[in-house]
């Protein structure tokens, strides 16, 4: 259990674990000293507990929403010519495509999304992420 979180930290580069007061306290220390002891097979992590976050104003908002027409990325190619061309999809396009993407896998809330890429684009991993968090 414990090697298995300790890989998945590591192949994600995962360097900030945040915890709660209670489990902080509860994890292990370095003998005689008050740091957290670092766990076979998992990266070297700073641990932060949430509840010392500073509170939220009572008079804070969130930002407005954007519009769906709004630009949510730019997706870059070439030209056979070698010039660089830019396509500007909107949020609306986006938001469309993770619904289509949900169709027609059948996605249901709780399955497992695993991603792969081109590795000349990132825009299919956005893709997966926004579909998994459409669900």
């Amino acid at each position: 259990g414990g090697q298995q979180v300790g890989f998945l930290l590591n192949s994600l580069s995962i360097s900030v674990a945040i915890t709660s007061d209670i489990t902080a306290k509860q994890l292990p220390r370095e003998e005689g000293k008050d740091h957290i002891v670092h766990f076979k097979g998992w990266p070297r992590l700073t641990w932060f507990v949430a509840e010392h976050l500073p509170r939220v104003p009572r008079d804070w908002n969130p930002p407005p929403r954007p519009s769906p027409d709004t630009t949510a990325y730019i997706e870059f190619t070439t030209d056979k010519d070698g010039s660089t061309l830019g396509v500007t999809v909107t949020r609306s396009a986006l938001l469309t495509h993770c619904r289509v993407l949900t169709t027609a896998c059948h996605y249901r809330e709780g399955e497992v999304l695993v991603c792969t890429e081109d590795a000349k684009r990132s825009i299919g991993l956005w893709h997966g992420v926004m579909a998994a968090g459409y669900n």
